[in-house]
């Protein structure tokens, strides 16, 4: 197998100590040709002279002018890299993930084995269980907007040990061939966060391109889980109330974009009839959390608004969004 140039991008906001564990694994990988490009989202505490301080013979430190987002942090860093390092592959990877030595490997061995592969995703595990599947792949229901991950919360016996062709991989580790940005972009901004990488493997497949997820390449995800139901997630984090925010409103954000006339109807049903029902209960009986609630409703009317009123916008591009700070 030859080595093509793969950039890494690894955005950090506010994680420093789970970035640094992030990048002290990937400095075990055996991969012999990439570049590591850190973007700092204008974290606090000055975080991104910190990574400059540890980091600056073996990755470029990016700082961004303000935080934008998942999207718009790494559309810097896949910028700064298409600009700076022409590279053939892009590789997205979240600051709190844990990556296998040999990952990278075999996710380009995979890319490079057929032309129509675009976009190239592993198996998620996660870290606090090191053998609980998080992500074998995503599906994607058309009629009712919903993301479903396949393998999802079960123990690996090798069930799920077979590549295949997926709608989705997940976000938190893409490997991304360069002619698909070419052709199709950066991530859409107006996301900021969450179904950006719903999307942007949607487009991806609707230009032509395979998203294919592989067994073969292992990482461990830090998201927060629960083994019982009645286990409770965070309800003070101050980042709830907007996360619930966001996922209601990029559900109409992605089916405007995406889905056709008889899609969107029964996606609209199916979210006023079903999903918008149970998320309140989850919010107002199950975490109790007023906040959370608000915040949901805000999402939904944002998203009826853009939805029935508003037409779908571009990416947005700004090369001047970061200074350098690696040198």
């Amino acid at each position: 197998m030859n080595h093509p140039l793969v950039c890494i991008v690894v955005l950090n906001w506010n994680a420093l100590k789970e970035t640094i564990e992030c990048i002290d694994s990937l400095q075990k990988i055996t991969y012999p040709q990439y570049k590591l490009i850190i973007v700092d989202n204008a974290s606090s505490n000055n975080e991104a002279y910190t990574f400059r301080q540890m980091y600056s013979k073996i990755a470029d430190i990016i700082l961004a002018k303000e935080n934008y987002g998942y999207t718009g942090g790494n559309n810097i860093g896949i910028e700064y890299a298409i600009e700076n390092y022409n590279p053939d592959f892009i590789l997205i990877l979240n600051n709190d993930i844990i990556v296998d030595p040999d990952f990278l490997n075999h996710l380009i061995r995979v890319a490079q084995s057929e032309s129509k592969i675009g976009i190239v995703g592993g198996k998620v595990y996660y870290h606090k269980y090191p053998d609980l599947i998080q992500s074998a792949g995503i599906g994607l229901n058309m009629y009712t907007g919903k993301s479903y991950h396949i393998g999802y919360m079960k123990f690996d016996k090798g069930q799920y040990d077979y590549q295949r062709i997926v709608n989705i991989v997940m976000g938190c580790c893409m490997l991304i061939k360069r002619e698909v940005i070419d052709k199709i972009g950066l991530l859409d901004e107006q996301y900021f966060c969450y179904k950006d990488d719903i999307d942007y493997c949607h487009k991806c497949s609707k230009a032509g391109y395979d998203v294919v997820y592989t067994p073969l390449a292992k990482i461990w995800h830090k998201n927060y889980v629960k083994l019982k139901i009645w286990e409770r997630t965070q309800s003070k984090n101050k980042r709830s109330a907007f996360t619930h925010y966001l996922l209601a409103r990029n559900n109409f954000l992605f089916m405007k974009k995406h889905a056709n006339r008889l899609q969107r109807i029964s996606f609209v049903i199916y979210f006023f009839t079903s999903h918008f029902i149970f998320q309140t209960g989850v919010c107002l009986i199950f975490h109790r959390d007023f906040k959370r609630y608000l915040a949901m409703c805000r999402g939904a009317l944002d998203g009826i608004k853009y939805f029935f009123i508003s037409t779908p916008g571009k990416y947005l591009i700004n090369t001047k969004k970061y200074i350098s700070i690696t040198k």
